[in-house]
């Protein structure tokens, strides 16, 4: 069976409910922006700029900034050398 058959089944298996809900989904989002664009543009600034704290509290989790509990353990090695 060749890859275009294989296609042509996978599209008589949708259902045109969903083709019709995708189609009202995009129409609508196509709407919203088409109206809202100019007034989303012009607050896009502040909105890049809100952004940026949310984007270094989530995005900068896993860079090993959580370890200062090694501070203590380092200050009592320092301090056993010195003895």
């Amino acid at each position: 069976m060749s890859e275009i058959q294989k296609t042509i089944e996978k599209l008589n298996g949708l259902k045109w409910s969903h083709v019709f809900f995708v189609g009202v989904a995009f129409g609508s989002a196509f709407l919203v922006w088409n109206q809202f664009s100019s007034q989303i543009g012009s607050y896009l600034p502040y909105l890049i700029l809100l952004l940026c704290p949310l984007i270094h509290v989530f995005l900068h989790r896993g860079h090993g900034h959580g370890g200062h509990g090694d501070h203590q353990n380092h200050k009592n090695e320092t301090d056993s050398q010195r003895q």
